[in-house]
């Protein structure tokens, strides 16, 4: 017995969305971005802001955690223990693999990149086609 709403989305209709969802997101993201950077003092090292690639934390998650406490100026005194569970959260993650997708299709791929190209370049991701 398989439920239905009474106006079931259709696929492009989902697509449409998650498309357009990003696009609010980032643009909300870069005009907050924006007012965090003017908080900053001129000459002062400390930051309200940091980005991090999902590639460096999935490489190098302790060094990156220790360079987000850096970047922040958070209680250098306290990062021993912050150090000492993140080890061990590590740990735990040991033998843990991230999900393999198939690669989108071409014609996929090229409607992300024409919704998101402003996301992608601002993050510094390579927008070229392969």
């Amino acid at each position: 017995n398989k439920r239905k709403a009474l106006c079931s989305p259709s696929s492009e209709d989902m697509l449409q969305y998650v498309l357009e969802q990003f696009v609010l997101m980032h643009e909300k993201y870069i005009a907050d971005k924006s007012k965090l950077v003017q908080g900053v003092t001129m000459g002062s090292s400390s930051s309200k802001l940091i980005e991090v690639r999902y590639s460096a934390l999935d490489e190098n998650p302790l060094e990156t955690v220790k360079e987000i406490y850096r970047t922040l100026e958070l209680n250098p005194d306290g990062f021993p223990i912050v150090e000492k569970t993140v080890k061990s959260y590590l740990e735990q993650l040991k033998g843990f693999k991230t999900n393999d997708f198939k690669p989108l299709p071409r014609a996929l791929k090229a409607l992300v990149k024409r919704h998101w190209r402003l996301g992608f370049l601002d993050f510094g991701y390579d927008f070229e086609d392969e």
